[in-house]
């Protein structure tokens, strides 16, 4: 979050987070690691409860009861929370990159007959961090390309390799329009002028590399009004550096007790 703070201030959002930590165990992990936003304490998890975030699966005999279950929520300038968005498990978490639709890593990729630009939300990912890939697709006037679900015909097509390093999302493309063809009376879903698709990745937990590779292709073939050209594969390749965890704990005495 610190990384992002200054891209979250160019874009009018301040930034600050709470946790069940008393003040010193926050000012410890602050003065270490130079957090520049606050760090609020809730250390009885008044907030926590009161939001219903509370992490019910902590026994109560724990030092670790009273966590919240990582959420991050936008608030406007009048407090109104404008959205929230909820880790399925804490150790796979979307980056503030992510939340905010952040483009980075922007790079043309050469291509036939359509422009490609590919970029990502992050450059930067820890473990079990959920990274959006992101595509855009830019098609000549008067041409499109199939969407999926098309019968008979070549459709778009975004496959990414297999890597142990980082799970892939399940696609979602987004919605086609239908488009009429005189020349063969079908009636055809497509994709014309502009066409983003995006699609996220989770990074594993830990890798021996400090970079993580993502190896893809795009598959398409575009069509005019008069014809179809030649099926196109296109290889697409983000590389994004991987940074471990920061697995240092306070020192014994700040930490809390057993109940």
């Amino acid at each position: 979050m610190e990384e992002s703070r200054e891209d979250l201030k160019q874009r009018g959002l301040g930034l600050a987070a709470i946790s069940y930590d008393s003040v010193a165990v926050l000012k410890f992990f602050a003065d270490r690691k130079s957090i520049q936003f606050p760090l609020l304490s809730d250390e009885e998890s008044k907030v926590i409860r009161a939001f219903g975030i509370l992490n019910q699966k902590v026994p109560q005999t724990s030092e670790f009861f009273g966590i919240p279950n990582p959420v991050t929520y936008i608030v406007d300038e009048k407090g109104v929370i404008q959205s929230v968005t909820s880790d399925e498990d804490y150790r796979r978490r979307y980056t503030a990159g992510n939340l905010i639709g952040r483009t980075a890593d922007v790079a043309n990729i050469p291509a036939k007959r359509v422009k490609i630009t590919r970029s990502m939300s992050d450059s930067v990912a820890h473990g079990g961090q959920r990274v959006k890939l992101r595509l855009e697709i830019d098609l000549p006037a008067k041409s499109h390309v199939y969407a999926p679900g098309v019968q008979g015909y070549i459709p778009i097509d975004w496959q990414l390799s297999s890597n142990p390093s980082f799970e892939a999302l399940p696609m979602q493309y987004p919605q086609s329009r239908n488009l009429y063809l005189a020349a063969i009376k079908e009636t055809v879903p497509v994709y014309e002028g502009k066409l983003v698709l995006e699609r996220e990745i989770i990074a594993a937990q830990k890798l021996a590399d400090p970079e993580l590779r993502i190896e893809g292709r795009l598959r398409y073939q575009v069509c005019d009004d008069k014809q179809c050209f030649v099926p196109e594969t296109v290889p697409i390749v983000w590389t994004i550096k991987y940074e471990p965890h920061d697995t240092t704990r306070a020192p014994a005495e700040l930490r809390r007790k057993r109940p």
